[in-house]
């Protein structure tokens, strides 16, 4: 199987919010790799992220495809001019890209706007027998006929296998290409509405910052709690539960 495409995407660091490759990504790479020689790696966006994407040159590929992403573009838009001229067999993302606010849903407005079937969460294809092993919920497993044009979005399960060598992203090469979405229809232009993104939710706040075990020893010194608290000194404590049981009949041989 030739003529295999990455979408591939940069995600941000959990703590320092700086720009990296995503390893959803990454493991879609890997899977590329099993599947042909001669892999492309097509990136929208920024031309001045090109040193966060030599990162993706760094696991064993010569060079890759950024495609100029200009003010108030959508990916979408812009993906699907640049592949319906030149669209490889098969294409593989992600399950999700990690940019802290993605949706998840280009492979699916892709597979529409392509005319292609989407075939979710890959673990591995077979070459040989042209079929891919996707992952199910529950730790199942399901073995599924390949057509000879998809698009797949490979499991976050999927291994993690290529390695990272700082030779290759040196001397890899990246292509620039100028954005070319004035000449596309948008796929949604008749069937969505773009709203504002929502506020996200309000984070629970903690209105006392004491510790547990002071708000717990407070509310039993409160009026009304009842209970006492006996610290260190085990064989009283001990005792004095035999009582409250008792007190309740709740041993066997309370009466």
């Amino acid at each position: 199987m030739n003529q295999v495409a990455v979408l591939i995407s940069l995600a941000r660091h959990p703590k320092s919010g700086r720009l990296m490759l995503s390893p959803n990504d990454a493991r879609a790479l890997a899977v590329a790799k099993e599947m042909a020689d001669d892999v492309r790696l097509i990136h929208v966006g920024e031309t001045a992220h090109a040193l966060t994407l030599r990162q993706y040159l760094g696991l064993g590929f010569p060079s890759l495809e950024l495609i100029e992403m200009t003010d108030g573009a959508d990916i979408c838009e812009v993906l699907i001019s640049y592949l319906q001229k030149d669209a490889p067999k098969v294409i593989l993302t992600g399950l999700y890209a990690l940019g802290q606010e993605d949706t998840g849903l280009v492979p699916y407005m892709l597979a529409e706007a392509l005319s292609r079937p989407l075939v979710d969460r890959v673990l591995s294809v077979d070459t040989a027998s042209n079929t891919a092993q996707q992952f199910l919920p529950r730790g199942q497993r399901r073995q599924l006929s390949l057509p000879e044009r998809a698009i797949l979005t490979i499991s976050d399960k999927a291994p993690l296998t290529l390695e990272y060598v700082a030779r290759r992203a040196s001397e890899g090469l990246i292509h620039e290409v100028p954005s070319q979405r004035e000449s596309v229809a948008s796929v949604w232009s008749d069937q969505w509405v773009r709203e504002s993104r929502r506020p996200g939710r309000r984070r629970l706040t903690i209105k006392s910052q004491a510790h547990g075990w002071d708000r717990f020893t407070k509310r039993l010194a409160s009026p009304g709690g009842g209970g006492e608290v006996i610290k260190n000194d085990l064989e009283r404590s001990v005792d004095r539960v035999l009582e409250v049981l008792a007190e309740k009949k709740l041993l066997p041989n309370a009466s």
